[in-house]
């Protein structure tokens, strides 16, 4: 897409306004200017917008503050081709030099990620000639710029030829080999270790990265006790597809040494399943099941409790005794969570479902309820469940259970399914609460698309038929509705002539607004109506 085509055009007069306010002293003005600065630079062309914008903007004279840097540090991204193209990159590097001397990381990092759009632009030859050294340069300096250089090389280095890509492999060992001989705990030294641990994951998959170099980084980056760092190195974990042993060893070294860090080992459990696939190794795996299962934060326990349906094929005695345990957890995300997972977890389903039945909460029957449909065991406990959580639950629980209907609908033969829940069906039409009748309408909508017309004129028009009588009008009016969306009009003469003369103007609109225009008869009665609103649709209708 052409982005130039989108910029807005300006006079004369305002580009000078523009310039003169990149270092207004107004914020607003100075924002704005700075935003428009594509626009300026595409008003005085490549030459001067090197020679005059740029050195205007980035002036030593007129230090940018941090908004306003951060908005040039974006800018940057787009300024290729506005200073020549391609050819002029060298002399656009300078520019990002200066930003990367500016004293905000945020500032540092987003300029770091221009250069990065931009080098996607760059023959092979340019890069090699001016971003490789000026990368190598960054790289060489004490804090900030080496944080910035290794950013830089792990979101360059693929373009990058073979000569240079694994020059790049060993600086970022270099790297982390120089950080782990020093003091650790420095702020730089985290910050540079974090950016590597996090962009590692996507170089390691390049097919040129030396897998060697991979498991080495992998072990440096493992020796450091900050969870920022990692956090990020089970997923490169799962993304080395070969099977070697040193895996087991860096995450036991990182489990053990981290047993404490929540997030580091809501981490590993997240991609154990990935990483077994590839590295089978039962010891580590027993060893996380069994610290995990018992561990003191809650979400520690509700992201094991997603995972049980995969240790369960591997540890089905040990996964049980979690199960157990995890039925009856004082956090009801547990508990909820627990329910979810019940149906892909196959020994002692029918067990640990008749206990889940027993839990008040109504998050958890919800996830109870969807666990039988899915599972198909304990259907006997169904009626009397789904019959006590719509006595008991609050309004979006209730909304729930007609999407739980519509997935039982599926699995069981429509006489079984009318017969056990009839009742229910018809307590979800005349609920208070509108949103539960309006969901227990559409489940009708989706039975007749599953079950056929006939069935639906037999086993449930009848239920619709008799709340078309019901003493609240809302429930008549909706009764009409759902008989006219069902397409049940012509056999249900009796209602619709019934709601016609309905003395609630509510009831009879819904005809005068949704009656097919077949019906001459009635929509001529209701345009002469007594209620004007009645009589406008219904001539609007039959117009």
């Amino acid at each position: 897409m052409n982005e130039d085509k989108y910029l807005p055009t300006f006079s004369p007069n305002e580009i000078n306004k523009i310039v003169a306010d990149f270092h207004s002293t107004i914020h607003n003005d100075q924002m704005y200017a700075l935003s428009n600065l594509k626009n300026v630079a595409k008003f005085f062309g490549p030459d001067r917008t090197l020679t005059e914008i740029l050195p205007w903007v980035l002036n030593k004279n007129h230090p940018l503050s941090f908004k306003a840097a951060f908005r040039v540090a974006q800018s940057l991204a787009f300024m290729l081709d506005l200073v020549g193209g391609p050819e002029k990159f060298n002399n656009l590097l300078a520019f990002f030099n200066y930003m990367f001397g500016n004293e905000h990381e945020a500032v540092r990092i987003e300029t770091a990620k221009s250069l990065t759009k931009i080098c996607t632009k760059i023959p092979q030859s340019l890069l090699v000639a001016h971003l490789y050294p000026f990368v190598r340069y960054l790289v060489d300096q004490n804090s900030p710029l080496d944080v910035v250089g290794a950013f830089l090389i792990c979101n360059t280095i693929d373009l990058f030829p073979d000569n240079e890509f694994h020059i790049f492999c060993q600086v970022l060992l270099m790297i982390c080999q120089k950080i782990t001989t020093v003091d650790q705990s420095q702020s730089n030294n985290i910050k540079v270790f974090v950016i590597i641990s996090t962009e590692l994951h996507k170089i390691i998959t390049l097919p040129r990265f030396n897998i060697n170099i991979t498991f080495e980084l992998i072990k440096l980056l493992a020796t450091s006790t900050n969870e920022r760092i990692l956090i990020p190195i089970p997923s490169s974990l799962a993304a080395i597809h070969q099977n070697i042993e040193f895996c087991n060893y860096i995450f036991t070294q990182i489990f053990n040494a981290n047993l404490q860090s929540v997030k580091v080992i809501i981490s590993l459990l997240e991609n154990v399943d990935v990483i077994y696939q590839i590295h089978p190794h039962k010891e580590f795996l027993i060893l996380v099941l069994n610290s995990c299962s018992k561990n003191p934060d809650s979400k520690v326990r509700v992201i094991l409790a997603k995972k049980l349906p995969f240790f369960s094929k591997i540890f089905p005695t040990e996964v049980q005794s979690i199960v157990s345990l995890y039925i009856k957890d004082p956090e009801i995300l547990v508990r909820e969570t627990i329910a979810a997972s019940i149906s892909e977890i196959e020994l002692n389903q029918k067990q640990n479902i008749s206990e889940l039945a027993k839990d008040k909460n109504p998050k958890v029957r919800v996830a109870t309820l969807e666990c039988i449909c899915k599972s198909g065991n304990c259907y006997e406990l169904l009626t009397p469940l789904l019959t006590d959580t719509i006595a008991l639950c609050n309004w979006r629980t209730k909304k729930s259970i007609s999407q739980i209907l519509v997935s039982l609908a599926k699995n069981i033969s429509s006489n079984q399914f009318f017969t056990d829940y009839r009742t229910i069906i018809n307590a979800l039409l005349v609920d208070g609460v509108k949103e539960v009748r309006v969901a227990a309408e559409e489940l009708l909508i989706e039975l007749k698309n599953s079950y056929g017309e006939k069935l639906m004129m037999t086993r449930v028009l009848p239920i619709i038929k008799k709340n078309a009588k019901h003493p609240d009008y809302k429930i008549r009016q909706e009764s009409i509705h759902l008989i006219l969306k069902l397409g049940f009009e012509r056999d249900c003469m009796d209602v619709i002539l019934a709601g016609a003369k309905d003395p609630v103007p509510n009831v009879r609109m819904v005809l005068a607004r949704e009656l097919p225009e077949r019906f001459n008869a009635i929509l001529n009665k209701l345009k002469n109506d007594q209620d004007p609103d009645v009589a406008m649709l219904a001539k609007r209708n039959n117009s």
